[in-house]
């Protein structure tokens, strides 16, 4: 089958131990901190605040909504009993990063896994979010927007693509791919996460970044299949997989 094994789709989807990977390989992700019980909040952080408050294993922004950014003990107490109580599973506490998002497509396997075109994130038309949430209603009210390729620098965009791959090849990913970062007001990025089991929606990042190469989703999703294919070797190593040249230069 295509993408990842059950190993892999676990691992992440605990962002816990997905954040741990991550700091085991250097890679850097928010301070963070996990628990079940909101009267060990106080205890347990010693980041400070704005903070972030998140479910654990949920996917898509669940239960990420405005009230998700605390900036005091009586705020992150309630946010985790909402997590608790509405969710069943810890919370996880995380630093709140102000700036921009930026998510890339990864393509490949091992060693010859590539980052595709660094994709921003607007909301309602703001890049640099601030202070601000991306929450769940943001992904279904037609109020986030994806430019590509982002408008930054070429030092940042290469930054932002070798830390793709090194997510990728820490959490053994296979195929495709989707990181998510953040980056602060000094130009440091941070990862969120990676979802092996992206989106295809036609507004999401897998149908934009192969219009930079002139390529169709179509085309994409053949290039994907011939990756699991190659991975398999059910195809020769050398075949020609499509606009390979151009995706994997």
């Amino acid at each position: 089958f295509v993408g990842a094994d059950a190993l892999t789709l676990g691992l992440t989807l605990d962002k816990v131990v997905a954040k741990q990977v991550f700091l085991g390989e250097g890679i850097p992700t928010a301070e963070f901190f996990s628990t079940d019980n909101p009267d060990d909040a106080e205890t347990l952080n010693t980041i400070g605040y704005p903070l972030i408050v998140k479910t654990r294993h949920e996917g898509s922004s669940k239960g990420i909504t405005e009230e998700s950014k605390v900036n005091n003990l009586e705020e992150l107490k309630k946010r985790i009993r909402f997590v608790v109580e509405n969710y069943n599973q810890p919370a996880l506490v995380e630093k709140f990063i102000s700036g921009q998002e930026f998510t890339i497509a990864v393509l490949g396997n091992g060693e010859e896994a590539q980052a595709m075109p660094v994709v921003q994130t607007s909301i309602n038309g703001q890049k640099d979010f601030e202070d601000k949430v991306y929450t769940n209603r943001n992904i279904y009210d037609g109020s986030v927007k994806y430019l590509c390729p982002a408008p930054v620098s070429a030092e940042l965009t290469k930054t932002l693509q070798n830390l793709a791959v090194q997510v990728f090849r820490a959490v053994d990913c296979r195929d495709l791919a989707r990181v998510d970062f953040r980056v602060d007001k000094k130009g440091q990025p941070y990862v969120l996460e990676i979802n092996p089991l992206p989106s295809f929606d036609v507004e999401d990042v897998f149908h934009l970044f192969p219009k930079c190469f002139g390529a169709s989703f179509e085309e994409t999703i053949k290039l994907i299949l011939n990756l699991a294919l190659k991975r398999y070797n059910l195809i020769d190593k050398n075949f020609p997989i499509f606009y390979q040249q151009e995706l994997m230069a």
